[in-house]
């Protein structure tokens, strides 16, 4: 049985496909940072998957070849964007008495807990679209178009 072969996108659609997916995932992600409630875990824990999801949808849309690459690479960006973002929090916040960075994480916990992890959520936004951003740069470049010159196995 023959495998049918996906038709090549234009790279100018490409890259309109991944450019809207991305606006909407870091549009999205925006909106509910700017309109819910700095105490609201349960709406802000959308802004931990948004952009990964809907810019990797792009992507996957746009470069369908390359879909391990892309896979990948927003594992990996939605499973230590996190940590960045706290880590950057915990440099950020200011406790009195404690050398910035290497505060105690019970205190820093506390601290950052009574004013609704404003750093936290701004910079896993940036961190995600800073990614992701680099990300299509990265699938762009590679040139995924290049799996259709591969001799078949058929």
């Amino acid at each position: 049985m023959a495998t049918e072969q996906l038709p090549a996108l234009h790279p100018a659609s490409k890259h309109a496909i991944v450019g809207f997916f991305m606006a909407l995932g870091i549009g999205a992600a925006w909106y509910i940072y700017a309109t819910t409630s700095p105490f609201d875990e349960w709406s802000r824990r959308w802004l931990l998957v948004i952009v990964p999801f809907l810019s990797g949808q792009g992507l996957l849309y746009g470069w369908y070849r390359a879909w391990r690459t892309v896979l990948l690479w927003v594992a990996a960006i939605y499973l230590f964007t996190p940590f960045i973002a706290a880590r950057v929090e915990s440099c950020l916040t200011v406790i009195p008495g404690a050398i910035p960075c290497f505060a105690d994480v019970v205190i820093l916990r506390e601290v950052t807990s009574q004013t609704g992890q404003p750093v936290y959520f701004l910079t896993l936004i940036v961190v995600h679209a800073i990614s992701m951003l680099a990300l299509w740069v990265l699938v762009a470049r590679q040139g995924a178009d290049d799996a259709s010159a591969r001799p078949s196995t058929d």
